[in-house]
């Protein structure tokens, strides 16, 4: 999949949902970087679930889904 990335055309969504489901973040931005906040605060430590729609350049359209583990360190 990391060859997937470099040729991602601008449609892409990436979408990132806490253990009971609820949205934390989404962007359409295909350059997305996600520094761990939802609505302008860190999200508390856990695992939350991607969702990463993408079409690459010669129209193959891909779903990626897994995994990310946030650990903040602050308390």
């Amino acid at each position: 999949p990391a060859d997937l990335i470099f040729n991602v055309a601008p449609r892409s969504k990436l979408c990132i949902y806490n253990r009971w489901g609820d949205l934390v973040f989404h962007t359409l931005d295909p350059n997305f970087r996600w520094d761990g906040t939802s609505n302008g605060k860190i999200v508390p430590d856990g695992v939350y679930n991607y969702v990463f729609k993408i079409v690459i350049k010669t129209g193959m359209p891909y779903l990626l889904k897994g995994q990310i583990v946030v650990l903040s360190g602050e308390k």
